[in-house]
Formats: structure tokens, C-alpha cells, sequence
């Protein structure tokens, strides 16, 4: 089941966000999951014109066994205020997309 989590952030600055991927209330072990965290302008906006976050570019994996993951946005890419929609997916190694959580990211004026 993939939750809801609004995310709010201030335009300009570089965010952190410290995720715990689970499934009913226990960790997710990302041993043979691979996260991938999508940007985007809107929730019915193409994939593909937003910003994708993968391992090693904006997502560090804090313990693969607790499905602790960090996800790092660079000021760069909060530049404006507004909202936009983020989602994070987890792909198995046969390339089944599950989403995990997802939801709006309001960007408010510095």
C-alpha cells in the first residue's frame, strides 16, 4: 500500500528528507530493491519531464535492512515557489514498480 505524505520545503535552500520505507508498520528490506524518487510539476505530468532521483544522485541508502533511505534535493531544484509532486518507487531486480509513497511538495517563498 503506498502512503500519502505531503513534503513542504523553502525555496532556495539545499533539503534533506530521512525516509523509512515500510510495510505495515515494519521496515522494508532493500536488499533486492532498488529506490527511485520522481519530481515532477503535477501528479499527471510525464514522468519524464521531472527530475528523477536515483541511487548515488540524490538518494542515499542510510541501512538497506531497515529500509532507511535519504533523499537530497539540491537548492538548484527549489528554486521557485509553488507546488509540485514527488513519488518514491521501489523496482525489483525483474523491473516491477511498486510505489512506496508519493504525494504534493510545496515550495514556500524564502
Amino acid at each position: 500500500m503506498s502512503l500519502f505524505i505531503p513534503l513542504a520545503v523553502t525555496a532556495g535552500n539545499d533539503e534533506n528528507f530521512y525516509i523509512d520505507l515500510t510495510l505495515n508498520g515494519k521496515p522494508v528490506s532493500l536488499a533486492n530493491l532498488t529506490p527511485v524518487v520522481v519530481r515532477k510539476a503535477s501528479a499527471t505530468a510525464d514522468d519524464g519531464t521531472g527530475t528523477t532521483y536515483t541511487i548515488g544522485s540524490g538518494i542515499t541508502i542510510l541501512d538497506s535492512g531497515l529500509g532507511k533511505v535519504k533523499l537530497t534535493i539540491p537548492h538548484a531544484g527549489l528554486a521557485a515557489p509553488g507546488t509540485e509532486w514527488w513519488r518514491c518507487d521501489l523496482v525489483d531486480g525483474l523491473g516491477t514498480v511498486v510505489t512506496a509513497l508519493y504525494g504534493p511538495l510545496y515550495i514556500k517563498a524564502a
